[in-house]
């Protein structure tokens, strides 16, 4: 009867999680796709975890394992269980305001009355918060055989861990190969060994990082976080394969979302030359890259020798 009892009562938290994370999902998913976008990431303040007013791509990187997009089957699976980890922290670090000291003595009073009520419920709260206080229990209580099985379970748990991470980076790698099919790197694929390369240049306020076919970042040399200026979206413009649209960054301060357009040149090495913001939250950079002279037949310049001059 009591397996019976606590087999109903575990299907009933499961349904109740299982609302709650659609529920979530929902708030979330703002434009209603049944997609969570990294754009609606950005807005769902739990993610920023250090307060700093921005989600940065390490946050959002944690949630969405370095996906652009996660499915509701997916939030389900893997994304539900990291944000409860976030909303459970958020919960914690929120701290009752002060209030004046006969309104204190009074709440007090009514959370005494209160407490044989919640007790169960707190426990199970404290459960879950501070379940890894378990793993830290003094051992030498227990007898040799309980001490061998608590170890061989240590084992299992770290080789399931180990398991796990080399699932997931593999995960990580057929999702990157299967978005580089997708890719247009030329009709010779001449611009395929490009993809994933990153390039950085210098101003005197900031770091700029173009990470070919990927995304577009920018950093303040003053410290915070890396503001996205894009994610890659496809070539634009004629002759093709001159220019690139990086789409679908970060929101502006009550403006639209950032974009850069990389026109492409050639030359001997690649190599990242400039980066401006010609129009507010629209970014322009120039990139010389030997595939350039690959697909147009074009010659690269090369810095003329002091044999040559002597010639000239």
């Amino acid at each position: 009867m009591n397996d019976e009892k606590k087999r109903q009562e575990n299907e009933k938290e499961k349904l109740r999680d299982q609302n709650e994370a659609f529920e979530i999902f929902n708030q979330i998913d703002t434009n209603k796709n049944n997609k969570i976008e990294e754009e609606e990431v950005d807005s769902y303040a739990t993610f920023d975890q250090n307060n700093d007013g921005t989600v940065s791509q390490d946050e959002k990187d944690y949630f969405m394992e370095n996906k652009k997009e996660i499915s509701l089957e997916d939030f389900i699976l893997n994304g539900w269980s990291r944000l409860k980890q976030l909303i459970i922290a958020e919960n914690m670090d929120v701290k009752d305001p002060e209030l004046p000291a006969d309104v204190d003595n009074d709440r007090q009073v009514e959370e005494g009355e209160d407490q044989d009520e919640n007790e169960d419920e707190s426990e199970s709260i404290d459960d879950e918060v501070k379940y890894t206080e378990s793993e830290e229990l003094d051992e030498s209580q227990y007898d040799e055989e309980t001490k061998l099985i608590v170890e061989e379970a240590k084992q299992a748990r770290n080789a399931f861990e180990e398991a796990d991470r080399k699932f997931r980076d593999l995960q990580r790698e057929i999702t990157h190969l299967q978005e580089s099919l997708n890719k247009d790197f030329g009709p010779e694929d001449e611009f395929a060994p490009l993809d994933g390369e990153c390039y950085e240049l210098s101003d005197r306020e900031y770091v700029y990082k173009l990470c070919l076919f990927d995304q577009i970042t920018q950093r303040s040399k003053n410290g915070g976080s890396e503001v996205r200026l894009g994610t890659w979206n496809n070539w634009i413009g004629e002759p093709k394969y001159r220019t690139m649209l990086y789409d679908r960054g970060q929101h502006c301060w009550n403006g639209p979302q950032r974009s850069t357009h990389v026109r492409l040149s050639c030359g001997l090495e690649p190599v990242l030359l400039s980066a401006t913001e010609p129009n507010r939250c629209e970014y322009a950079m120039d990139f010389v890259v030997p595939a350039v002279c690959v697909q147009h037949n074009e010659r690269p310049s090369a810095p003329v020798t002091d044999s040559e001059h002597d010639e000239l």
